[in-house]
């Protein structure tokens, strides 16, 4: 750090707030902090760093189990803003309904001892966990969480999603449509559930409790949940996936009953992970702001904010239907 500082020109304590990316840096002494560490090929050792200070400069993501793109995509956002923050990551997988769940995360905290903890969906709705975290004095964002929590979180509007979604089938001119995923315990699910009872209700449909499958968000939960659908006598024209892992199991699931999509069933997801494009027809789905919610969420436990209120915000973030090839007008 002292080399960087003679050749940049600055105080070590600059160094120091642009290694942290700390605000209030001019940013001419960024800038040539920055060419320096380039030049120099400066790397911080984070062994050091750790003793000489407070910080373990390790963020912590506790991450469900199910929904692998999902999780996936969660992930590369955490470890992408960490990395630019000088950060290591530290990830876990947890069963949010496992009796154990507290002690877990309790041993993590204590082996690795993180400066702060990035939750995923269903980790943040334990009141245990949240309630350790902050007898512990780590900082914490939830991702999704049931309810809106004391804490900061970042979420989207996953009923008006499944909402919006569910009208562009009713507007194609579709009435018999069956949801599948539902998962309870689960606030994006039971959410997205919400959202799609509420456009057919809108409409003035009912929907058969038949109509409502339970999933577990992957592949071939989706492949069975829509071989189901499709062996009822009265069946659905039209299927909307609580996420794109089960949209693409139900496509294999109707090619598998010899269906043609979209002439014989349309079929929708949520999330636009890259599945969604490699699939044949591409997936019509909701662009979920995946990575920017994770990263975000970690950015939120670098650079803590507050709202105008002084309280953790709850950060909104914005989502987009993506029509491409598995939705049509329902067979004549």
């Amino acid at each position: 750090m002292h080399d960087v500082a003679r050749a940049a020109g600055v105080s070590i304590k600059t160094v120091s707030r642009v290694l942290n990316d700390e605000r209030y840096v001019r940013e001419d002494k960024r800038q040539r902090v920055q060419a320096a560490v380039k030049h120099l090929n400066y790397q911080p050792n984070m062994a050091a760093r750790t003793l000489s200070g407070s910080k373990s400069y390790l963020l912590a993501f506790l991450a469900p189990v199910g929904a692998r793109q999902y999780v996936d995509t969660l992930l590369r956002g955490v470890l992408t803003t960490c990395q630019k923050s000088g950060y290591h990551t530290v990830v876990e997988f947890y069963d949010s309904q496992a009796s154990d769940l507290v002690d877990k995360v309790r041993a993590l905290c204590v082996r690795a001892r993180p400066d702060g903890a990035v939750l995923g969906p269903g980790i943040c709705d334990s009141p245990a966990v949240i309630a350790l975290l902050d007898e512990l004095g780590i900082a914490h964002v939830g991702i999704s969480p049931r309810e809106s929590l004391p804490s900061a979180y970042v979420y989207m509007d996953d009923v008006m999603a499944a909402h919006d979604m569910t009208n562009h089938l009713l507007s194609l001119g579709h009435r018999e449509i069956a949801f599948i995923g539902r998962r309870a315990g689960w606030r994006f699910a039971e959410r997205r559930l919400e959202g799609f009872r509420l456009a057919m209700s809108y409409a003035g449909l009912s929907v058969p409790p038949q109509f409502v499958a339970d999933g577990t968000f992957s592949y071939r939960s989706g492949q069975e949940c829509a071989e189901a659908l499709l062996a009822l006598k009265h069946r659905p024209t039209a299927l909307v996936a609580v996420n794109d892992d089960m949209a693409i199991g139900a496509m294999t699931g109707a090619y598998r009953l010899g269906l043609v999509i979209p002439r014989d069933l349309s079929i929708t997801g949520f999330d636009d992970s890259y599945v969604a494009e490699i699939t044949w027809p591409q997936l019509t789905t909701v662009r979920q702001p995946i990575e920017a919610m994770s990263a975000t969420a970690a950015q939120h436990i670098l650079r803590p904010a507050t709202g105008p209120d002084g309280a953790a915000p709850g950060i909104l973030m914005p989502y987009e239907i993506v029509i491409r090839g598995t939705t049509g007008k329902p067979p004549a």
